[in-house]
């Protein structure tokens, strides 16, 4: 057993109120390696094959289509996928937004003038989108005016951060920093509450919650406290996770699998 599960288990015979995992069912999986995946609202499947440079879209007939991307592939770190016409994804190492239409057409490209490797992105509401750019957010109306920027993020330590995700479901605003954790903001980039834990892998949003991976295991927190609770465990490796209102989707180093909750 990994030192993660370990201290789940004692967690789990500590406090089981936060720690008892819902029930899920797999339902279908498909042969695809990824390092990343995410799930839009019509349930496609996006996701990047880093080792071999692709992107991929597996639609809802579990029909896959590639499109080679190999300079940009492994540095990719988050899939946006709030809009079901458009997806678009973030290139940190060159502060860059890209969106591409579900045939892999470029629609738009957004470099920021300022170079961050913790450069991160996220559409908010209302035609809004936030940045994160020198640990500081910025939040820009549809016309580009500025509707709020927030104090600068400071930490404790030295930290050896090289990855950010900003993302949103158009109420709080939620910014994983890697090997820090995840901070939340309210519509006026105050911040509303933290979660220090630095192990975090990856993360997503569904229904006013932010889902985290860590050790293997899924887990939710409404962003309002310090309290987040268990919501699966995987007998393997995981790379990747992603969630709608459908489907848990998890990747690791063979197939995709499909879960759906029980009732």
């Amino acid at each position: 057993m990994s030192l993660g599960k370990f201290i789940l288990s004692v967690l789990l015979f500590v406090d089981p109120l936060h720690l008892i995992s819902q029930n899920w069912k797999l339902i279908d999986s498909i042969a695809q390696k990824s390092s990343l995946v995410a799930i839009d609202p019509l349930n496609n499947i996006y996701g990047i094959e880093s080792q071999l440079g692709y992107f991929f879209r597996i639609d809802q007939n579990k029909k896959i289509t590639k499109q080679y991307i190999k300079r940009f592939a492994n540095q990719i770190s988050y899939i946006i996928k709030n809009d079901p016409l458009k997806i678009a994804y973030v290139i940190p190492s060159e502060s860059k937004v890209v969106s591409i239409d579900p045939n892999f057409q470029k629609l738009s490209t957004y470099n920021d003038p300022h170079s961050d490797p913790l450069f991160s992105f996220c559409l908010y509401r209302d035609g809004s989108q936030c940045y994160f750019i020198n640990y500081s957010l910025k939040l820009l109306s549809a016309s580009n005016q500025v509707l709020a920027t927030s104090e600068q993020i400071r930490f404790e330590g030295n930290h050896e951060s090289t990855k950010s995700i900003l993302l949103s479901d158009g109420q709080l605003i939620y910014l994983w920093i890697e090997k820090i954790g995840i901070f939340s903001f309210d519509q006026n980039l105050n911040l509303k509450a933290e979660l220090k834990m630095p192990t975090i892998q990856h993360v997503d949003v569904f229904e006013q919650k932010v889902y985290f991976l860590m050790d293997d295991c899924i887990f939710e927190w409404n962003g309002m406290n310090s309290e987040s609770a268990l919501i699966f465990t995987s007998d393997h490796k995981l790379s990747s996770f992603s969630i709608n209102n459908k489907y848990l989707i998890l990747a690791d180093a063979f197939q995709i699998k499909y879960f759906t909750k029980m009732d």
